[in-house]
């Protein structure tokens, strides 16, 4: 999958090798063939720059190397690292360029493949870095690089076809380098080198690899003081990149021809080749921010959809995260009720119970105070008889009137009404009752609220007046101390 990928790359169908890089990437992934994975990868990022979205291009890269470096693998991260190398040499960044190559060869290196061609592929292109920045010791000295790996490449594979053309780069990164050095014999002998090796079939692949003599020759002579004979060479290279529409090439090639129109005196020939490369120049900052304008008019489109969608995306998972909560609180709701239902069931049972156990205890109550009424001996003395006497005082004028919240204004106002004193009423209640008077009258005021709520209707606030209370408070706090639950219960629970 990944060889297909790599064939589709040079075709002009570019939606083919998009499909077949994106499955290439999904089968290496699947089966962790890395080499390949990445190869897949590079071939993308390549097509983006064929197709000048290099925006494009250099997001994708950044996204692939995060991925290179979560795998902890020298290799892939030192393919992906080239590519942005390469990026940013059509980006006109050339420092750039050069410090993610050395990078990338750096990586490689750090756990070196001895069949790995990516060496002799980033020393090519560190020359080529070299002679755009007219570093030429740089260029020579990566172009010697070039050429050890190449001779290692062939010794390791001597059948693995023609290793003659990698050759023929690497003489003539090294005939340019000495001609930018002023060194002509040195150039010329690297000429020779390439002329021996040359092979016509070479064309077939790629025609520039003609005109590179050419563009040697020029630089040759050049260095040489032939500058006549060096433009001859270098129009022949003007004219292959003016057919092949690399503005850039042409550029580079008329500052060449200018440089040497004004070392042999036609100053004519050199403002007018100035003043071409102005032209020219402008011609490709227009393209170049166009097509950058393009880019970022279809980026912005894509991020947009993209949005939108993730938008509509949230927007679903929002809903089913709502639905999703909706049903655990209408589920936690309804056990809630469930629960609920069932205590108040529970409570009311147990009231019930409390209730018949009142009123169970009431007949009880009734019975014995019938029969001592009827077997109980006549009292021994008068005393007996008043204090029986003060007590039934005592209930009828609690019944007939109200008291205040204040416990001791109301004793005052009981001893006032019934015409005794403070000792003979506690003694008298705690004689005949066995309670103390305060637990006394509010036995008495409960009793007629029971009796209240068994027979009438009434609010419970008004049963609580009624009773003689006068804080409704304090009829729930006294009625639930005594009985074991509140007034509501206990009139609903008599049904």
């Amino acid at each position: 999958m990944a060889t297909l990928t790599g064939i589709y790359y040079g075709q002009v169908d570019t939606d083919s090798l998009f499909i077949f890089a994106e499955e290439a990437i999904r089968v290496a992934r699947q089966h962790k063939q890395y080499n390949n994975l990445f190869f897949a990868h590079q071939q993308l990022i390549r097509r983006y720059l064929r197709n000048e979205q290099i925006i494009t291009a250099l997001r994708y890269a950044e996204e692939v190397r995060e991925e290179a470096g979560g795998l902890q693998q020298n290799l892939p991260e030192a393919m992906i690292l080239a590519s942005i190398g390469n990026i940013y040499y059509r980006l006109g960044q050339y420092e750039e360029a050069v410090r993610y190559t050395v990078e990338s060869t750096e990586k490689a290196l750090q756990s070196r493949d001895p069949n790995s061609t990516i060496y002799a592929a980033n020393y090519d292109f560190l020359s080529a870095m070299g002679r755009y920045m007219n570093r030429w010791q740089d260029m020579l000295r990566y172009a010697d690089s070039m050429y050890v790996e190449i001779d290692r490449l062939q010794q390791l594979a001597p059948d693995e076809g023609d290793m003659n053309l990698y050759f023929y780069r690497a003489y003539s990164a090294r005939a340019t380098a000495y001609a930018g050095m002023k060194q002509p014999e040195a150039a010329l002998r690297e000429i020779r080198n390439a002329e021996a090796i040359y092979d016509l079939r070479w064309n077939e692949v790629n025609r520039y690899n003609a005109i590179e003599l050419d563009d040697m020759y020029g630089a040759y002579y050049h260095a040489a003081g032939d500058y006549k004979r060096a433009i001859e060479h270098l129009d022949r290279v003007l004219e292959y990149f003016e057919d092949t529409g690399n503005l850039s090439q042409v550029i580079l090639t008329n500052n060449r021809r200018a440089a040497a129109f004004y070392e042999m005196g036609d100053l004519r020939n050199a403002i007018e080749t100035h003043n071409q490369i102005r032209q020219q120049t402008d011609s490709l900052n227009r393209q170049k921010f166009y097509a950058q304008i393009n880019e970022f008019r279809t980026i912005y489109e894509l991020d947009k959809t993209e949005m939108e969608t993730e938008r509509r995306q949230a927007a679903i998972q929002r809903q089913r995260t709502l639905i999703a909560a909706l049903s655990v609180v209408c589920l936690a709701l309804a056990l809630v009720v469930v629960l609920v239902i069932l205590n108040r069931r529970r409570i009311a049972e147990k009231n019930r119970a409390l209730y018949r156990q009142i009123k169970e205890q009431d007949r009880i109550a009734e019975t014995l105070a019938k029969a001592k009424t009827q077997y109980a001996p006549l009292p021994k003395d008068e005393k007996e008889s008043d204090q029986q006497d003060f007590i039934m005082r005592l209930r009828e004028h609690v019944l007939s009137d109200r008291y205040s919240a204040n416990p001791e204004a109301d004793i005052d106002k009981i001893i006032k009404a019934l015409n005794t004193n403070r000792t003979y009423l506690y003694k008298t209640v705690k004689n005949a009752t066995g309670q103390t008077v305060q637990d006394y009258l509010n036995t008495i005021r409960l009793d007629e609220a029971r009796r209240l709520l068994d027979t009438t209707g009434e609010l419970i606030e008004t049963v609580a007046w009624m009773s003689g209370f006068n804080s409704i408070r304090t009829f729930y706090r006294v009625f639930r101390e005594r009985y074991n639950m509140t007034p509501n219960d206990y009139r609903k629970s008599k049904r």
